[in-house]
Parts: C-alpha cells; structure tokens; sequence
C-alpha cells in the first residue's frame, strides 16, 4: 500500500501474513532493491513523482563468458563444427556447453535458445 502526503511518501508491506508496518521511502527502496526488484521515479502530474516498482519474474540466468559466446555464434546460424572451427575446441565441448545452455533457459533446441537470447537482449 502506498500513500502520499505532501512531501513524505511512506509505505505499508505485508509479509507473509506478518502485521503491515509503515516504513519509509528509503527503508523501502533498499528491501526492494535487496530482493531483487527496481524502482525508476520520473515527474508526475503536478510536482509529484511517479514510482514504478518492476520485479523479475524469473531469477536472471548467469551464463559463463564461454555459453555467452557461443550463444552469439548460434544467434548468427552457426552449426556446431563452424562455433568449434572458430573457438578452436571440439564439437563435444561445444555439445556441452550447448547443453548448459539449454537447461539453462528452460529450452530444447537452438533455435529456441537464439531466440530466447534475442528476446532478453542477451545478444544482439
């Protein structure tokens, strides 16, 4: 819940079923920045401003610089002997990390995976 009165902002949250407690802007913004979430203020009507509070739904996948590179690879149609060509390693290890990717994000192919990466602006 929040409530606004002239130049105090204060708001109440609920934890799990946990008694509401007011708090402050500050005190808020640091929890939800600590769990995780953003909050991006810009003018509102009037002299106010305008809060908007954004939480990922999912966890960010944590890719090691190896996985993000061969994601670019596969993002520009590249099969397995060509990404192994290019980085100089076998096409088992490029299965591999393929596969890490792949559960990673939840997907079964590469093109899923491409165009994952894509739509998360992984890669460009």
């Amino acid at each position: 819940h929040l409530a606004q009165t002239d130049a105090q902002i204060s708001f109440q949250i609920e934890d799990n079923s946990v008694t509401p407690t007011a708090t402050s802007f500050s005190d808020t913004q640091s929890r939800i920045i600590h769990l995780g979430g953003e909050i991006n203020s810009r003018q509102g009507e009037g002299q106010g401003l305008a809060h908007t509070i954004q939480f990922q739904l999912t966890p960010p996948v944590q890719f090691t610089a190896r996985e993000m590179e061969l994601l670019r690879l596969l993002a520009q149609g590249m099969s397995n002997k060509e990404m192994a060509q290019a980085l100089d390693i076998s096409p088992r290890t490029i299965n591999f990390h393929l596969d890490n990717i792949y559960s990673k994000l939840g997907v079964r192919s590469r093109t899923e995976a491409a165009v994952y990466a894509l739509r998360q602006q992984l890669i460009e």
